[in-house]
């Protein structure tokens, strides 16, 4: 193991190194580079999700507006006058089928021969 006065000595023993000419201006340079490309994609998403918001919105709206003529041109006939309107959905009315279920005895026998054998005890 190497203590820290050994490592000190091995690391002034070493040259100093200098950069290669022009290495500074390249860093700075590809810095630049990469951070207008961040920008351009930034801007690309935002671009991209902003028109992907105005398709669904153009559909929501389209299938909107479909919808609507098809109501209107189901509801005028052929001669150009209002069709009459049937509701489809017709209320029902469960109370009387409750209260005919609930007047009724609630008991249910069920009356089966059980052996094979004539028994003479049983009154039904």
């Amino acid at each position: 193991m190497i203590n820290d006065n050994n490592e000190n000595l091995y690391l002034n023993e070493l040259r100093r190194v200098t950069a290669p000419p022009g290495f500074e201006q390249i860093v700075v340079s590809n810095l630049r580079r990469a951070k207008a490309r961040r920008r351009r994609l930034k801007k690309l998403e935002l671009g991209l999700s902003g028109a992907m918001v105005l398709i669904l919105a153009i559909i929501l709206i389209f299938t909107q507006v479909i919808q609507k003529q098809e109501y209107q041109m189901a509801t005028i006939e052929e001669k150009g006058q209002p069709a009459k309107i049937i509701p489809v959905v017709e209320p029902i009315n469960y109370k009387k089928e409750i209260t005919r279920a609930s007047g009724e005895p609630q008991t249910i026998f069920i009356l089966e021969q059980v052996s094979d054998g004539l028994i003479q005890q049983a009154k039904y």
